[in-house]
């Protein structure tokens, strides 16, 4: 967390208020993009080429979120970032998992809780930096 009394620049960023925008504007892509995922995830009952879609989707979301981090660097949402991988990161366990039971015993259960655990984390994600607060802040709540 950056302090009020933090001066000094990291070179090649930008200063600070324009940081915090920037860092919001990426989350705020990050999001949207994982959560277009999530949402239209269910229409691969329908047809399987959602699924593509969905992982297309998702893997751009996951990939914009580690490549823009460093970005973030201090700023009050850093820890979105954070929150951002550790869901993407849990998903491909989770996902791999699921499609496996999925496969072997037609067994769903897995892929639902996941969807719903996935867009708990990203609704509350994205609830905090609309309030631009820290994901993981105890005042945050």
């Amino acid at each position: 967390m950056m302090s009020a009394r933090h001066t000094h620049s990291v070179p090649g960023l930008l200063p600070f208020p324009q940081r915090n925008e920037m860092a919001r504007l990426d989350a705020q892509i990050s999001y949207i993009l994982m959560c277009v995922s999530l949402l239209i995830s269910p229409l691969g009952l329908v047809s399987p080429w959602f699924w593509s879609l969905c992982a297309l989707f998702w893997v751009c979301g996951g990939v914009w979120t580690l490549m823009k981090k460093p970005e973030a660097y201090q700023t009050v949402i850093e820890d979105h970032y954070t929150n951002v991988i550790n869901v993407f990161q849990v998903s491909v366990v989770l996902i791999g998992g699921g499609a496996l039971l999925v496969w072997a015993l037609e067994a769903w259960h897995l892929l639902f809780f996941s969807w719903l655990w996935l867009m708990f984390r990203l609704g509350v994600g994205v609830f905090k930096l609309t309030l631009f607060k820290p994901y993981y802040s105890p005042e945050s709540y």
